[in-house]
């Protein structure tokens, strides 16, 4: 595969490999790679936590969740702790799946 790099990211690429930091262009785009997979994964959570936010904030007799609560379920989820949360009737637990390493919530009524 050729790629043709404008001058900057040429630039970027090089002093990257000047300090060491990579032994190949390889080496720098794999880890360039896997780390905008987390980045997108990590949005993908933050939406789904958001719209399960959503969600829970539409039902009636609710108990308001704060961004605090949130806050503190990406990090039980960051941690890979399985997190519980109850909102009267409504348990919510977030979880990664050990297969696909995928976030998901499974919410019993």
């Amino acid at each position: 595969m050729n790629i043709t790099l404008n001058p900057e990211l040429e630039q970027l690429i090089q002093s990257q490999l000047t300090m060491g930091e990579y032994n190949t262009i390889e080496d720098l785009l794999k880890e360039a790679l896997i780390n905008l997979l987390e980045r997108k994964k990590h949005q993908s959570l933050s939406k789904k936590v958001n719209n399960l936010f959503n969600q829970t904030q539409s039902l009636a007799n609710k108990q308001e969740i704060t961004e605090e609560d949130i806050i503190a379920e990406i990090e039980a989820y960051r941690r890979g702790a399985f997190s519980f949360f109850f909102f009267q009737q409504i348990k919510i637990c977030c979880y990664l799946n050990k297969t696909t390493g995928d976030p998901g919530f499974m919410i019993k009524y």
